[in-house]
């Protein structure tokens, strides 16, 4: 059933393409024919006719054209999704429909977009196209925290030919999740000395964030340093840096940092966290 519905699907974009390339052709050998026939008419040569209809047919081009040019763009990640997907049939607006949704943080809607166009399209996408499908089911099932799941599609989008630096970043963060730090240090190695992506910045703030959720302060403060004497997402590694000294009990030095995280802008859901590990430390000790 999927193999006839995929030939369907292939007929029918053919004989689309066939009809629109077969009605410009017959437009202008009509206005070549019509042309002559009024030249070599006696009399009035009334042009008006054909001059309209010229207009039309090019105002029309025109609008398709547009509309294939703006086909032709994602609006979302192009760096990531390159040329898959582009077109107007029901692939690739599902496609589109699906990265809409994930965008708009719907992404259990978004999973199962994808999931239904792995299915549906199976037979009927090259290996670019499986990778980058591949690569935003991982994400929805990143973001949605099932690490294993997400872990798995990633390495699947890599063996279908994904190179983007993001993947390994992204696969390491999994890693870590799930408490494989062995695994995960040796992605995020991959990406940390690799100045051509931009993600590289994001690695050693990522450790960690990773060493802090294993409650290993020590490895994490070590992390963090090093972020903030190479400045590498500075605001985040100094909010970091003060979030560890909090837990090895350097108050007076995790509220310098923490000042100076404001300082730097930031997001506001730190402060939050910031009173919430300073409280369990307190009442710890109290405790102790």
């Amino acid at each position: 059933m999927k193999k006839f519905k995929s030939i369907l699907g292939k007929c029918l974009n053919n004989f689309t393409g066939a009809f629109a390339f077969g009605t410009s052709v017959s437009v202008i050998v009509f206005y070549i024919f019509y042309l002559i026939l009024i030249l070599f008419r006696d009399g009035e040569k009334d042009l008006t006719p054909v001059i309209a209809m010229l207009t039309v047919h090019i105002i029309t081009v025109a609008f398709v054209f547009l509309f294939k040019i703006n086909e032709n763009f994602h609006k979302y990640d192009p760096e990531l999704i390159g040329d898959n997907f582009i077109g107007f049939n029901r692939k690739c607006r599902m496609f589109k429909k699906n990265i809409e949704l994930l965008f708009s943080h719907r992404v259990s809607y978004a999973l199962n977009g994808f999931k239904n166009m792995e299915e549906e399209f199976e037979e009927n996408m090259d290996t670019g196209e499986k990778s980058v499908l591949n690569f935003y089911i991982a994400r929805c099932y990143d973001l949605m925290g099932f690490y294993p799941n997400a872990a798995k599609y990633y390495e699947s989008s890599k063996n279908f030919g994904f190179r983007n630096k993001v993947i390994d970043f992204l696969s390491a963060r999994c890693a870590g999740s799930m408490g494989d730090i062995e695994n995960a240090l040796s992605l995020y190695n991959d990406v940390m000395y690799d100045q051509s992506t931009p993600v590289y910045q994001y690695v050693r703030t990522d450790i960690g964030k990773m060493y802090i959720k294993q409650d290993d302060a020590e490895n994490a403060l070590k992390w963090y340093q090093e972020a903030m004497d190479r400045h590498e997402n500075y605001a985040d590694a100094v909010a970091g840096a003060a979030i560890a000294n909090l837990m090895l009990h350097n108050f007076d030095e995790a509220e310098k940092l923490y000042r100076k995280a404001l300082l730097n802008r930031i997001n506001i859901g730190f402060i939050q966290y910031y009173k919430e590990i300073k409280n369990a430390v307190s009442d710890k000790n109290k405790e102790g």
